[in-house]
């Protein structure tokens, strides 16, 4: 059987898409530093040249001529997938993006508060929050995002409160009292 040849658009458009193998080829990752590196042809790839960052907010990377946001470049390296928006800074620091302190976007709903949902079936407020679980390997260490059920409430204002006191708790995700002062 023959392999099919590409046309030149076909070509050129494979040679665009960003893989987590080409974005190894071009940045190193450091997960626990959030810092990412150049990685240089005769260094070993956590030797290379350090992306620098303005402390001003989101950083974007050029990759292949193209630029990203520096947390959905995190999330390639890491998990093999492209986001199709920039994750949340738990600590509500843009320029912290240490693998543990990014998260999954938490959509705002009728209470106004992420992580604080109206649950028809049970009639009730839901209180929760998304956390980054630390999976040890013997060769190699993960974070999976994790669910964590917060109770069940009555009250708005007792589920916005769990939901506060669980930001406090867990390495802070920027849900405080000021973050939200609209739905109160």
């Amino acid at each position: 059987m023959t392999k099919p040849t590409l046309t030149k658009s076909q070509k050129r458009i494979k040679s665009k898409v960003l893989t987590q193998e080409r974005l190894k080829q071009e940045l190193y990752y450091d997960q626990r530093s959030g810092r990412f590196k150049r990685v240089l042809t005769d260094m070993p790839p956590e030797n290379g040249h350090l992306v620098p960052n303005n402390n001003r907010g989101r950083l974007r990377i050029s990759v292949f001529g193209k630029l990203y946001e520096a947390s959905r470049l995190a999330v390639l390296w890491m998990e093999g997938y492209l986001p199709e928006k920039p994750l949340e800074h738990r600590n509500g620091r843009l320029f912290d993006y240490r693998w543990k302190n990014l998260t999954v976007d938490l959509p705002y709903n009728k209470s106004g508060v992420p992580g604080v949902s109206w649950s028809k079936k049970h009639k009730c407020w839901h209180a929760y929050m998304i956390i980054k679980k630390h999976e040890d390997h013997d060769t190699y260490s993960i974070f999976r995002d994790v669910r964590k059920n917060l109770g069940w409430y009555k009250n708005l204002e007792d589920a916005i409160q769990a939901r506060i006191d669980a930001g406090a708790e867990y390495l802070c995700d920027g849900v405080n009292e000021s973050s939200i002062q609209g739905a109160l």
